[in-house]
């Protein structure tokens, strides 16, 4: 039987967010990712996921060393031990922020939720820290590139001159991604918004040889 802290590495995903989850809750913090980067076009970011028992040790020894009993659960109970809690950033750490309103607002809907202890007014306030509920309402199915496609993971020059081109066409619109040259789920979400604006049946937020030439078009007629 697995313990907290302990769990195999078979029972554990990587996620888009950074760091590991079981995989049922690693599926639904990828699906929460391309919401909020529909969104807000940019990836959703982690700063903590799943814990091991003598990584949440080392947490729970008093300063220098960790943050203390105060601000740290008791080795083998907190929920990052089981792969089922998420620190954030992406400015959701922080109360009152556009992106900590969405989350509240959408959170649910992908299976997480903001335990009462950590609201404001709730006794341990952490604006980042969210556990899995359960009870996922709605999945998206994140699409990996293939062959010569770019996609999520992608890098180099093409994909910065993706991004610029992207940036030209909805620049009317207000909408720029970075142009760093890294597929992050920014990219992906704008990627998959053209796909739907010109009527693909496939919104894979893969850009394969027919996307690439609709945004070659597309780049011309902005």
């Amino acid at each position: 039987m697995a313990l907290n802290g302990m769990l195999p590495d078979s029972s554990l995903r990587e996620t888009v967010i950074g760091g590991r989850l079981t995989k049922s809750a690693a599926r639904d913090a990828d699906s929460l990712a391309l919401a909020f980067a529909s969104k807000f076009y940019r990836s959703l970011r982690a700063t903590d996921t799943y814990r091991t028992l003598a990584s949440q040790q080392r947490l729970y020894q008093p300063p220098p060393v960790g943050k203390g009993p105060g601000l740290a659960a008791v080795p083998g109970t907190s929920n990052h031990g089981w792969g089922l809690a998420v620190d954030f950033a992406s400015n959701i750490n922080r109360f009152g922020s556009t992106e900590h309103e969405w989350m509240r607002a959408n959170a649910g809907r992908y299976g997480w939720q903001h335990p009462y202890w950590a609201r404001q007014g709730g006794g341990r306030e952490e604006a980042w820290h969210w556990e899995r509920s359960g009870r996922a309402r709605v999945r998206h199915t994140i699409n990996r590139p293939r062959g010569r496609s770019l996609g999520l993971g992608s890098s180099g020059p093409e994909v910065r001159q993706l991004q610029r081109d992207l940036n030209k066409i909805y620049a009317k619109r207000g909408i720029e991604i970075a142009d760093d040259g890294d597929f992050g789920m920014g990219t992906y979400a704008l990627v998959r918004r053209f796909q739907r604006a010109r009527g693909y049946f496939l919104r894979n937020g893969v850009v394969g040889k027919w996307t690439k030439s609709a945004i070659a078009r597309a780049v011309k007629a902005a």
